[in-house]
């Protein structure tokens, strides 16, 4: 949950206070380039602790797509810590560590492109989630971020009693996303 709200914040918010629509798989004219990575390149990047970091990504040699390795995060990290005999706090801090060191070196890498259109009911959809997440976890930073995107709604996509499904200067109604 938390990872996922962080990369939509990080990727996806425009600093009006809505998020884009999409991101472009393709970097340099290469599907997932941005995304992926080969072992040599996480061992490079995580050094001593790579092995262990390999195996809980699912990260191998042969790649697990397309010769390369998008890294997949496992949900019950208790029987990989028993059998490495990993206290799991120090696991769950190395794991963050790591993950933050690969987004670091991610950074450096041509970006693909992103859909720039804000669209209303995609927006209302997560505002939605964001409660949800409140309700859920207690959490006040979920709840200051829906109430943000709720401000922004607002802001942007109504006129009086009316909802504009595009704001600014076109002012359709039935476009459904604006720039």
């Amino acid at each position: 949950l938390y990872h996922t709200f962080s990369f939509l914040k990080r990727e996806m918010k425009d600093p009006r206070g809505g998020f884009y629509s999409a991101l472009d798989a393709d970097s340099e004219g290469v599907e997932g380039k941005y995304y992926v990575w080969t072992k040599s390149e996480i061992v490079e990047v995580l050094g001593s602790d790579a092995e262990w970091l390999c195996e809980w990504f699912g990260v191998t040699e042969e790649g697990n797509w397309e010769e390369t390795n998008i890294l997949h995060l496992h949900t019950d990290r208790k029987p990989f810590c028993v059998k490495h005999q990993l206290d799991p706090e120090v696991f769950k801090n190395d794991v963050n560590a790591a993950l933050s060191a690969l987004l670091t070196q991610r950074e450096k890498r041509i970006r693909p492109g992103t859909d720039d259109k804000i669209i209303s009911g995609w927006n209302a959809m997560l505002l939605t989630a964001f409660c949800r997440a409140y309700a859920a976890t207690g959490d006040e930073v979920f709840k200051s971020e829906a109430l943000e995107l709720f401000a922004f709604l607002k802001k942007q996509f109504f006129e009086g009693d009316s909802c504009l499904s595009c704001p600014g200067k076109c002012r359709e109604r039935n476009s459904g996303f604006c720039r």
